[in-house]
């Protein structure tokens, strides 16, 4: 009798931890993971390398529950025929499918899902001696698995489970709903087109070429605009742009005479198809703050700049004291109908 116990609760209390620590290792966040080793953890090391080659701690786990199984199975059944008669093998079978499903298979998977990163350096650890337990059997199998073309692809986080990943951090309270929103809108940056987030060309204060600085300043005194675009026969014709303190230095300097022209600079120009991280790349790359949008035909959309890059990524309009208009697009819909 004590040997027919000892067989079944030795294979219940093996199959019991391999059970824990698959469901530990399978559902241990690779977020996780990553924080462990960022903050230096030898054991976070580990269990990448485990993560990454999954392949191995889950034959060594898979190999001890099934020698468990099989060693108990027939010890537990030899056992009962020598104790209860061969009558008794069937039922003793039984209970211990019964108890090896409850015991070893359901609890143990519940637990290590449930608490994986408070179990996941004990994990670690066992995993571990487990893998170098089993080595003579690991390495036959993966030769095997080489012989036959086998080959494990990485696997890799998606924009969508990166997505999913930020709500369920904002949802859980890991992050604030500022963070969630900025979160959000930098992973979406190469979704959205910069006709979505240009100030329209109805809308765009511009300076002709030819007027001089003096009669720049006192026609529009006080210029709330940091870069003006500067045209030349007509308003849709832009040329360049003209910075304020350009204009602010010259007339200090006594040369109010002098032309707009004179003072511009290269305006860059960017299709309005382009996306917003990809004019922030260029911006960023390339020292603007502002550029020319046009259409298809080379039509001018309207005129972007780096405050409205960083307005898609904080979804919100930065406005100042002297901004008259938030929404530049707003008040081009009011004036002329749809933009388009």
């Amino acid at each position: 009798m004590t040997i027919l116990l000892v067989y079944g609760l030795l294979a219940i209390a093996v199959s019991f931890l391999c059970s824990l620590l698959e469901a530990c290792l399978l559902s241990l966040p690779r977020g996780y993971v990553e924080a462990l080793v960022e903050r230096g953890s030898r054991y976070g090391r580990t269990l990448r390398d485990m993560k990454e080659n999954i392949d191995r701690p889950l034959a060594a786990i898979l190999t001890l529950n099934t020698i468990a199984h099989t060693v108990g199975a027939a010890g537990v059944g030899a056992q009962a025929a020598v104790v209860f008669g061969s009558g008794a093998v069937g039922i003793a079978s039984a209970i211990m499918t019964l108890l090896i499903l409850v015991a070893s298979e359901i609890l143990p998977k519940t637990l290590g899902a449930v608490h994986a990163k408070a179990l996941a350096i004990p994990a670690a650890v066992t995993i571990r001696l487990m893998i170098l337990l089993c080595l003579p059997l690991i390495i036959p199998l993966e030769w095997i698995n080489r012989l036959v073309g086998y080959q494990r692809h990485a696997d890799r986080l998606t924009r969508a489970e990166l997505a999913a990943n930020i709500r369920m951090g904002h949802a859980s309270g890991a992050m604030d709903h500022r963070e969630y929103q900025i979160a959000s809108n930098l992973i979406s940056l190469s979704d959205v087109h910069l006709v979505d987030v240009l100030t329209p060309r109805t809308v765009v204060f511009s300076l002709p070429e030819e007027m001089t600085v003096g009669q720049a300043l006192a026609e529009h005194d006080p210029i709330r605009f940091a870069r003006i675009p500067v045209y030349a026969a007509a308003a849709e014709q832009i040329t360049g742009y003209v910075p304020r303190f350009a204009l602010d230095a010259a007339h200090s300097a006594g040369q109010d005479a002098r032309s707009i022209k004179e003072l511009a600079r290269p305006l860059p120009v960017m299709p309005e198809q382009a996306t917003v991280a990809d004019a922030l790349e260029t911006f960023i790359r390339d020292k603007h703050h502002i550029a020319l949008v046009v259409d298809e035909y080379g039509g001018m959309s309207g005129i972007v700049t780096l405050e409205d890059l960083f307005e898609t990524l904080v979804g919100e309009e930065i406005v100042d004291e002297s901004d008259a208009v938030a929404d530049m697009q707003e008040l081009a819909r009011r004036r002329k109908g749809p933009i388009r």
